[in-house]
C-alpha cells in the first residue's frame, strides 16, 4: 500500500536512476507538497530509451493499385498490446515528378483488419525492443470519409510539423493514410516515425 502523496508510477524513478547511474532505492518517492521553481533538463531522442520509449519508423512505397482503387497504408495498434504509440512524423511524397495526389489521414477507433501487404517497420534504437507492437500493412484501401482528421493535395507533404500535431494511437486503434479515390492512380511513398511504451496501470481504462 502506498504512502500519502507517494509516486506509484515506476518509470519516472527508473528514468532518473538510469539517466544519472544512481544506486540504491527509488529517488523520486513523493511529490513536493508546495509549488516551486524548477529548470528542466533538455532531453533528446537518445534518452527516449531511458524513459521506456522504443522508437520505430519506415518509408515505404505503395504501388499504384489501379483505377478507382486507393492505395493506402495502415498502422494498427492491437487491442491486446498494452502499448501507447505516438506518431512523431507522418508524410508522403510522389516519386513521379510534377504529380500531385489527394491524401487523407484518418483514425479508426475499433479496427481489427490489416491490408494485404505486411510491412514490418525498422527499430530506430537497438537498445529497445527490436519489433514494434504496431502492425504496419499496405495495399488497396477501402474508401473512408467519416474518420478523416487531415487531408492534403500535394506532391509531398508533412502532416506533423509541431509537437501538438503528434498523433496518439491507443490499443485497438488504427491510423491510416490513403490516396483519395480518383480516376487515375500513382505510386506513393508513405513515411512515418513513432515511439511506443507500455501503458501504466493508472492509464488503462
Amino acid at each position: 500500500m502506498g504512502r500519502y502523496n507517494e509516486i506509484l508510477v515506476g518509470r519516472f524513478n527508473r528514468f532518473a536512476q538510469k539517466l544519472f547511474s544512481m544506486k540504491g532505492p527509488a529517488s523520486l518517492e513523493a511529490l513536493d507538497p508546495n509549488l516551486f521553481f524548477t529548470l528542466p533538463l533538455f532531453h533528446g531522442n537518445e534518452n527516449r530509451y531511458l524513459e521506456a520509449w522504443d522508437r520505430y519508423g519506415r518509408a515505404f512505397q505503395v504501388a499504384a493499385q489501379g483505377v478507382n482503387s486507393p492505395s493506402g497504408i495502415h498502422y494498427r495498434n492491437p487491442a491486446v498490446s498494452n502499448v501507447v504509440a505516438v506518431f512523431e512524423n507522418l508524410a508522403f511524397s510522389v516519386p513521379t515528378s510534377g504529380v500531385a495526389v489527394d491524401v487523407q489521414l484518418a483514425i479508426f477507433p475499433n479496427e481489427t483488419a490489416d491490408l494485404a501487404g505486411a510491412t514490418p517497420p525498422n527499430s530506430l534504437d537497438k537498445r529497445g525492443r527490436p519489433n514494434s507492437s504496431v502492425i504496419m500493412s499496405t495495399g488497396t484501401e477501402a474508401v473512408f470519409t467519416a474518420q478523416d482528421i487531415d487531408q492534403a493535395f500535394a506532391s509531398s507533404w508533412k502532416f506533423i510539423v509541431t509537437r501538438n500535431q503528434e498523433v496518439t494511437l491507443l490499443p485497438g486503434m488504427t491510423l491510416a493514410m490513403q490516396h483519395r479515390l480518383a480516376a487515375g492512380n500513382t505510386a506513393i511513398n508513405f513515411i512515418a516515425t513513432w515511439r511506443e511504451r507500455l501503458l501504466e496501470e493508472s492509464e488503462r481504462a
